[in-house]
């Protein structure tokens, strides 16, 4: 079965119109900025379709890219053509270089689903980095925001309709949210599920001091995201690590 991003790769963009790109690029070269080295290469973890990468190259930036789906990279490699794209999972890529930054952005750190998952990636993380270098990622996907319950979102174009219901639920070893999505993609209907992991900001701070970042801080941004047809406020937690 086709995976989420294989199914709506094309329709991506629209879907997250609303995204502000270009306001991330500054939030994120404020937190460049922290680092006691010059940030020029950037390896950008779960890159989608390349938007963020669009932005960063224009501005001077020598950009690497990765994604577990190729429908994704396919769109970001014709998007930024003076990048390096490469298909793989941040919880074992391994690409031979370091970086002087690392990021993961659009709460796509919430694909790691417990502790376990996360301290790995977060350990590839570290291992990409050069000495000195920045670990920024995101989320607004924390435990303090779970709630046992249904809910749902859609969107809706000419030709494509998707519509997510999502449920999250909580056991004694983990809280994860998974999502059910009905596509009507030119007639056909399919369905795939989606799943996320929810954390405490403490658990994730104490997590990439047990890896060795020298300096970890999180940093609350409040953010707008267009749900079922409408803006919605949310706390957007941005957590910063520096390498020993």
């Amino acid at each position: 079965m086709k995976n989420l991003y294989q199914k709506i790769s094309i329709h991506y963009d629209s879907i997250y119109r609303w995204k502000d790109y270009e306001n991330d690029v500054v939030i994120l070269e404020e937190f460049f900025r922290k680092s006691e080295i010059m940030v020029k290469q950037i390896l950008d973890v779960a890159c989608g379709t390349g938007n963020h990468d669009l932005l960063l190259a224009r501005k001077g930036y020598r950009i690497t890219g990765i994604d577990s789906t190729a429908e994704m990279l396919a769109i970001a490699k014709k998007k930024v053509r003076n990048a390096i794209f490469r298909e793989s999972d941040m919880k074992d890529f391994v690409l031979n270089h370091t970086f002087d930054a690392v990021i993961c952005l659009f709460s796509s750190i919430n694909y790691n689903l417990d502790l376990r998952e996360l301290e790995k990636t977060l350990r590839n993380f570290y291992r990409h980095l050069k000495p000195k270098g920045i670990c920024i990622f995101d989320t607004w996907i924390l435990k303090k925001n779970f709630r046992n319950r249904l809910n749902g979102i859609g969107y809706t174009d000419e030709d494509f309709d998707i519509v997510r219901f999502g449920y999250s639920k909580a056991t004694s070893n983990s809280r994860t949210s998974t999502s059910l999505y009905l596509i009507r993609d030119r007639g056909k209907l399919q369905f795939c599920t989606d799943s996320a992991g929810h954390f405490l900001p403490s658990e994730i701070l104490a997590l990439m001091r047990k890896i060795g970042f020298n300096s970890s801080e999180y940093k609350i941004v409040p953010h707008e995201i267009f749900d079922s047809n409408a803006t919605r406020k949310v706390d957007r937690n941005f957590f910063v690590g520096i390498k020993v």
